[in-house]
């Protein structure tokens, strides 16, 4: 993603930059001071269901210690040709500032069995100059050899209590203050704030709903929110498309484009009104279909402009 466009997603513009800005429940966010204090990182496997703050911490520990670290997608770069060609290159590299350096894989639990098998020899035989923290939604599909005995796990896994009395005033704090930014009104905050609650430790997911919703709803969440009050309606989406262009660019890279375009040919006799627009719609969408080849963001943002004169 484009530096200019993370401007528009809320999970990255209003990404924390300091653990005191993660939120978290008070004792995860202890061990992870004492991480940070102790100044070394033996090699760990953060575990957790997704949108809980893993790869923020794993990334946050290693910029307050100083030392260089590379972020490998595990869930696009998961076979084993990778882990021993480019990743074991990768580790054997010296750092820059003398220390060693430290590879963060994301969604490991991504990796095939046999990438794991060869990523426990290639932990093994770096340890000297490369650490590890791997992520994971799933721990369970780690391989006990790299779980058990070669990285140290930390579960990210607040209580119900932990959520409650910790996690939920930190959120509800942080998303009021996005909303006061963005501008975005809030027609009953008793029902936001217990679908917050409902939804929680996946602030990842809260972000992305509330900026759809205020998307579709002309910048206000409405009263009627529920907890799938993230799914697309046919009048947000015809006023997103016949809307301004920001709020056009934020829906789109906060909702997947596999969504958007099922969605549209389910209700497409609701959003195209005038039954000549048919077939022109689905032929514009099937060619904007074939004609990806880059970030899908881009294309379905061209796609939802040129339909507009279809609406």
């Amino acid at each position: 993603m484009s530096e200019h466009l993370k401007d528009y997603l809320y999970e990255e513009k209003y990404h924390p930059s300091k653990l005191d800005e993660v939120i978290l429940p008070n004792r995860i966010r202890s061990m992870l001071k004492g991480i940070i204090e102790s100044g070394n990182i033996p090699g760990f496997l953060f575990s957790g269901s997704p949108g809980t703050g893993k790869t923020t911490c794993a990334k946050i520990i290693c910029e307050e210690i100083g030392v260089d670290y590379h972020v490998i997608e595990g869930s696009v770069n998961n076979g084993i040709d990778f882990v021993r060609g480019a990743l074991f290159e990768l580790a054997q590299s010296s750092s820059s500032n003398g220390k060693y350096s430290v590879i963060i894989i994301d969604e490991a639990d991504y990796l095939t069995k046999n990438s794991q098998s060869a990523l426990r020899n290639i932990i093994n035989l770096t340890q000297g100059y490369c650490r590890w923290i791997l992520t994971a939604n799933y721990p369970q599909k780690i391989i006990p050899a790299i779980r058990s005995s070669r990285l140290v796990e930390i579960p990210f896994a607040p209580t119900r209590d932990e959520i409650l009395k910790e996690v939920a005033p930190h959120m509800w704090k942080r998303m009021n203050e996005i909303l006061k930014s963005e501008k975005i009104g809030v027609e009953d905050y008793k029902s936001l704030q217990k679908w917050m609650v409902a939804n929680l430790p996946n602030i990842r997911y809260i972000l992305k709903s509330i900026q759809i919703m205020g998307a579709q709803n002309s910048r206000v969440i409405p009263a009627s929110i529920s907890l799938e009050s993230h799914d697309i309606t046919v009048e947000g989406f015809k006023t997103i498309v016949k809307g301004n262009y920001e709020n056009l660019v934020k829906f789109v890279y906060a909702t997947p484009q596999e969504v958007i375009m099922e969605f549209f040919q389910e209700h497409l006799t609701e959003i195209v009104l005038n039954p000549e627009n048919y077939t022109k719609a689905l032929t514009l969408t099937s060619q904007f279909q074939s004609m990806q080849k880059g970030v899908e963001e881009i294309y379905t943002i061209s796609w939802l402009l040129n339909l507009k004169t279809l609406i």
